[in-house]
């Protein structure tokens, strides 16, 4: 009966175990990510490359030989 208790007892202790190692890399991990986040939201975009600027220099290429060939 005694080496019944025994191996119980070592089974419970391996699974507290595994169940400890996985709460603290559940703990490191979000942490990380919560530190992550926070230096995103510190982010200003650069309205250097905005895509509205963009778009007409690309109409007006797109317009250009039509242009020409009515010509």
């Amino acid at each position: 009966m005694c080496k019944f208790f025994k191996k119980l007892f070592r089974c419970l202790a391996v699974l507290a175990a595994i169940a400890g190692a996985c709460a603290a890399a559940y703990y490191a991990v979000k942490k990380f990510m919560d530190k992550k986040e926070a230096s995103c939201e510190d982010f200003v975009p650069c309205e250097c490359c905005d895509c509205d600027e963009i778009e007409p220099e690309i109409e007006e290429a797109a317009d250009a030989p039509a242009e020409e060939a009515a010509e």
